[in-house]
């Protein structure tokens, strides 16, 4: 009792009630562990070490569950239950579960899938709640939490397994669709009120633990819970008991049932059992909970003991609750730790009697007689009339036993003992026992009517208390619910007033991106226009607006208000077919000056996620229009080139592959002399010049070398002996299966148009060139648009899927992920317009390199300092290899880290989790080498010429597999070759991995790197700085350093002084403490934004805090950087070498 008495004190959990025998068997199992040798040695342990309180608590605590534990009730469950319950809930009706006794939530997740394929098999919405509970807080964190192990999830099939959780690094997270039907919370079944409306509660093998009464209890508390038709699920070794005829047995292998009817049990059952007594209830206890007169209770006893036969009166476990006219002198109780059992008081004789009366009454609930049983006595031994006679209480079914022996009472034990003093037979013991029968009938009768009378009464106040308590209990469940609600909205409107300050900065980013993306839009040439739904102007450029007549205050009005100069009737027609059928339109179209355009008309499509799946829906309708002057202007040079080589002077002989003449044209008659009906079917032999037939035999030998013989110069033989020198150019001709059917040779007379055909070449060589660059152009600028409207709309998409839920007061989990979303999403979108932006200065000319002698290691461990947590997260090893010489050089620093953080950076995005990347430099022939090798998808060889191409459009493009704009290369290409470098990449094909190598120049081996770092730091340009913080050695050493670093430095303790600095210096970079006596730094960052003449200053705020809404408060007040004390001095070097120089000179 003490042991169980401290477990109530701190935890709240009665174990009297667990079976006694569980709870003996592991308090037994720590007395072994820790060698003691009583209990009352194990109490004093208890009491002295609370970490052995809580052991025992973990012990005592009922945990064993897994996944779709017992599969074949699971299975039962799934095939014939749930859709019949499904069936009987109307579909609007929420549709609640109850899993008691969860422990660490498998069981609960297991019926959470099953309910939810059961629901999308019944096309109804998923309208679920589950409430798992459990009284140990620790298994509902780790449930709560849905992380698993392989080895738990045994029992899962592969389609549950994918559709239903995520390979995480600790194990397999159940996904949060499923999560967020579930609600764990803490909860005592023998304690607490039950949750009411249930459409479903399940128990399993945690009922077997506790005792029978507890039980009934926890049973009667489902029975309450459950709605009407609700299904109980039990483990295989539990069942309603008593409470039997309440339910409908659907299996009763794996213990389903369904709840018969709704109806009010005794209260004294239904109750949860901290309002009970902890012993076994009894039947007889109304009278003394009712508190009934005491002089009744002395008459009701000494009728009884005037009256009642001997006998005893016993529950269903055998226990003794009363006794009747002396029959305890029969029993035999023992010295030391007597029992209360009737069977163990009595004598082995009699037990085996009385035991198969007792259990015949309950068996068959009918009196049982047994005559001529031998009962000993003080006196002797006699023989007596054993009779059993069940009792059962008609409200709650209690059942008792009345154990009578009619033939112990004292007349008849005189009778048996000295026969010789009354005659059995004699008038007057027939009279007497006549007169004593006719007593006991009436005292029977009036002992009946009072039975009856307080019967009734019982009844009406248990049914009346029954009601009230029924009353009280909904009363208490209504008001937890109230303020579970009530504390829910607090949270929910704490949590709104964050979103919302949220929500105006990330308005503020996108107006931003808008913005950038709209000027991008007008960078491309392209002119474009974006319709919704209905064909109203969203968007449009500058290059388009001029051929529909467009306005700025013409945005929403429908595209058929307004006239075009497009030469093509059916445009409008072609929209709307575009919009309503998804198809897409190109083709060459002209205006009415005739300029030529390429017209296409696509979809505008949107993804959207609906029940776990992904689908796209048509939004609207994009139109482009791309200018084809310089197309079209190459194709009027090409019609020109054709007619000029039509009516050139050339011959263009055909002839087959063992050189008969074919085809013989009229410049071949002119110069050769031979008409056509006389030159084909004759051998090209016939042109050659005496002597020189070895040329023409070698030229043939040459094309079927699979060569070709251009401008072979050669004699030829006039057809009146003349000779004539040529120039020849000689081919293939191939068939439709790309075989040699033929040659075609091409002569010219090389004294009369040499000078025509170099012209001709020029020509020829230049619109060839022309026409490639402009189809090229074309054709990489719509495959780019492409790219970029896929590159910006998927972001752009998550972004606004995240928006819409968090605009749906979404749970905090949902409300996390949706933040990560927009924040990562627009992190991509800005790091696509920065790459963007180094293209267009590389493609205009405008790129520059901060070049310095520098040291190339320190520019390789920031780079691979940059991309540690990419790799991290993907799960990938970094393996770095650098030699331990220096590697001095002259460049920018930063552009060369950005090269390899590119390289690494894609090693990564291609590699496979749990891979590993190499990054290994040496220096070969004063060059630094710098390899990236990895085992990701790999590169296909005709396309490891154009992976440094910017914007190449492929299906097996790197860049475009994985997402980006495809220019990562590209700059890298340029870096590198701006270094006076080299890169280039060697990959055996596709999956087997990728080696990038990129070779710079190094510094002559007679610099070593500290020279190198101290050119790159000597090279950098001298700047103006203020210094300001009110800690004096803080201030000073700062100052300090950067005089080092040849810089001229000023510095201020406080906010006045520091804004007179600043306005007197002019410097080019101030570094501000936020923290400052008089004026803060958020004062001082505001005042000189406020000033025109100072706008120009680099402002770096210089504090202890960190945290991102420090970060945002920072650059709110007008800082370009948010520098963490200690800053450290790498960071300031890349501060001081970005900020600008001011223009004017200090005061």
């Amino acid at each position: 009792d003490g042991v169980l008495r401290l477990l109530r004190e701190h935890f709240g959990i009665d174990f009297s009630l667990y079976k006694t025998t569980t709870v003996g068997r592991r308090i037994q199992r720590r007395l072994d562990l820790l060698r003691l040798g009583s209990m009352r040695e194990y109490l004093a342990q208890l009491r002295a070490a609370p970490d052995e309180l809580d052991a025992l608590y973990q012990d005592l605590l009922i945990g064993v569950t897994q996944f779709f534990r017992d599969p074949d009730a699971f299975r039962q469950l799934e095939t014939e239950v749930l859709p019949k319950l499904l069936e009987a809930i109307p579909s609007n009706e929420e549709i609640r579960l109850w899993i008691a006794g969860c422990a660490t939530g498998e069981e609960a997740y297991s019926i959470a899938m099953l309910f939810w394929e059961a629901i999308e098999r019944a096309r109804r919405p998923v309208n679920i709640k589950i409430l798992a509970t459990d009284v140990h807080q620790q298994s509902l964190d780790l449930a709560s939490a849905g992380i698993y192990g392989a080895e738990q999830l045994g029992n899962v099939s592969p389609a549950r397994m994918a559709r239903f959780f995520t390979r995480r690094s600790s194990g397999y997270q159940v996904s949060q669709d499923l999560r967020q039907m579930i609600v764990f919370a803490r909860h005592n079944v023998t304690k607490d009120a039950p949750f009411t409306k249930m459409h479903f509660i399940s128990c399993r093998n945690m009922l077997i633990y506790l005792q029978p009464h507890a039980q009934r209890s926890v049973l009667s508390l489902f029975h309450f819970g459950l709605a009407s038709g609700g299904i109980l699920f039990l483990g295989a070794s539990e069942s309603p008991g008593q409470l039997a005829d309440e339910f409908v047995t659907l299996d009763d292998h794996w213990k389903i049932y369904r709840k018969r009817r709704d109806v009010h049990l005794l209260s004294q059952v239904r109750l949860p059992l901290h309002r009970q007594q902890a012993r076994r209830p009894s039947a007889f206890d109304v009278a003394r909970t009712h508190g009934a007169d005491p002089l009744m209770l002395q008459t009701y006893d000494q009728l009884l003991d005037r009256f009642m036969p001997p006998g005893f009166l016993i529950d269903e476990e055998r226990v003794l609750v009363d006794s009747f006219a002396g029959a305890e002198k029969i029993l035999r109780v023992r010295r030391r730790r007597p029992s209360t059992n009737i069977l163990e008081l009595l004598d082995d004789e009699l037990r085996s009697v009385v035991a198969g009366a007792i259990q015949r009454a309950l068996k068959d609930l009918k009196r049982v007689s047994y005559s001529g049983v031998r009962i000993p006595t003080e006196t002797g031994e006699l023989r007596a009339t054993v009779v059993a006679e069940p009792l059962v209480h008609p409200r709650t079914n209690v059942r008792h036993v009345l154990l009578t022996f009619p033939d112990l009472g004292d007349e008849e034990l005189s009778a048996r003992t000295a026969l010789e003093t009354i005659d059995a037979g004699s008038p007057e013991a027939i009279a007497a026992a006549q007169a004593s029968r006719e007593r006991l009938d009436g005292l029977e009768a009036e002992l009946s009517y009072t039975k009856e009378t307080l019967q009734a009464t019982i009844e009406e106040l248990e049914t009346s208390n029954e009601e009230m308590q029924a009353t009280n209990e909904e009363l208490v469940a209504a008001n937890e619910e109230l303020q579970s609600t009530n504390e829910e909205l607090h949270s929910v409107n704490e949590e709104l007033y964050t979103v919302n300050a949220e929500y105006q900065q990330k308005i503020q980013e996108l107006k931003e991106l808008n913005t950038d993306m709209a000027h991008l839009l007008e960078g491309t040439d392209v002119g474009t226009v974006f319709l919704d739904g209905d064909l109203r102007i969203r968007r449009f450029t500058s290059q388009i607006a001029g051929v529909f007549r467009f306005q700025r205050y013409d945005i929403g009005r429908e595209i058929r208000d307004f006239s075009h100069n497009i030469v093509r009737p059916t445009l409008m027609d072609e929209i709307e077919r575009v919009r309503h059928e998804g198809t897409h339109v190109e083709d060459e179209v002209r205006d009415r000056d005739g300029k030529p355009y390429f017209l296409r008309i696509l979809p505008y499509r949107v993804r959207q996620h609906e029940n776990g799946r992904e689908h796209s829906e048509i939004e609207g309708v994009v139109l482009t229009l791309t200018d084809l002057s310089a197309l079209d202007h190459a194709r009027s040079r090409l019609c020109q080139l054709a007619a000029i080589i039509e009516h050139s002077d050339d011959a263009i002989v055909g002839a087959g592959i063992d050189g008969t003449i074919t085809s013989w044209n009229r410049a071949a008659e002119q110069m050769f002399g031979f008409v056509a009906e006389e030159a084909i079917g004759r051998n090209l032999r016939m042109l050659a010049w005496p002597g020189r037939e070895h040329e023409l035999a070698e030229a043939l030998a040459q094309l079927e070398r699979g060569g070709r013989v251009e401008h072979l110069a050669a004699l030829c033989r006039h057809e009146d002996g003349r000779r004539l020198d040529v120039s020849t150019t000689v081919s293939t001709v191939l068939g439709d299966h790309g075989q040699v059917i033929g040659l075609s040779a091409i002569t010219r007379d090389i004294s009369a148009l040499a000078e025509a055909r170099r012209e001709l070449e020029e020509r020829q060589a230049k619109i060839s060139a022309l026409l490639e660059q402009t189809a090229e152009g074309a054709r990489r600028r719509e495959q780019f648009l492409a790219m970029l409207s896929h590159e910006l709309r998927n972001p752009l998409a998550a972004v606004m899927n995240a928006s819409t839920l968090l605009d749906r007061d979404p749970p905090p989990q949902v409300f996390a992920r949706c933040r990560s979303v927009i924040d990562r999403q627009t992190q991509h979108m800005k790091r696509l317009l920065d790459d963007l932006l180094d293209v267009s200065r590389i493609t205009r000319g405008k790129f520059e390199l901060r070049v310095a002698k520098m040291e190339l290691r320190q520019a390789i461990d920031a780079a691979i300092e940059s991309v540690q947590p990419l790799y991290d997260e993907r799960g990938i090893e970094l393996v770095a290899t650098l030699p331990d010489r220096a590697m001095p050089m002259e460049g920018d620093s930063s552009r060369l880290m950005q090269v390899v953080v590119n390289l690494l950076s894609n090693a990564a995005n291609y590699s496979p989790r749990q891979s590993q990347v190499r990054l290994v430099v040496t220096v070969e022939q004063g060059r630094a080498v710098i390899r990236v090798i990895d085992h990701g998808i790999g590169i296909e060889s005709e396309l490891q010429e154009k992976i440094f191409e910017l914007f190449v459009q492929s299906e097996q493009r790197l860049d475009r597999s994985h997402g980006g704009l495809g220019v990562g290369l590209s700059l890298a290409r340029s870096i590198v070759e701006l270094h006076g470098g080299s890169i280039e990449v060697d990959s055996q094909g596709k999956d087997m991995g990728a080696d990038f190598r990129v070779a710079l120049p190094l510094l002559p081996s007679d610099v070593d790197a500290a020279a190198a770092s101290a050119a790159q730091s000597s090279s950098r340009e001298r700047r103006r700085i203020v210094v300001v913080d009110d800690q004096e050695d803080s201030r000073e050493m700062l100052k300090l350093l950067l005089e080092a670093r040849d810089h001229e430095v000023m510095d201020a303790a406080d906010g006045p002084t520091a804004l007179e600095v600043i306005a007197k210096m002019r410097p080019d970079v101030a570094f501000i403490d936020i923290g400052l006596p008089i004026m803060t730094g958020y004062e001082i960052a505001q005042r000189i934004r406020a000033r025109r003449d100072l706008d120009d200053v680099f402002l770096v705020a210089l504090t202890g805090y960190g945290a991102p809404n420090d970060v945002i408060a920072v650059r709110e007040a007008g800082f370009d950087e948010h520098l963490i004390k200690p800053a450290d001095l790498g960071r300031i070097e890349r501060i001081l070498e970005r900020a600008p120089a001011a223009d004017a000179e200090p005061d």
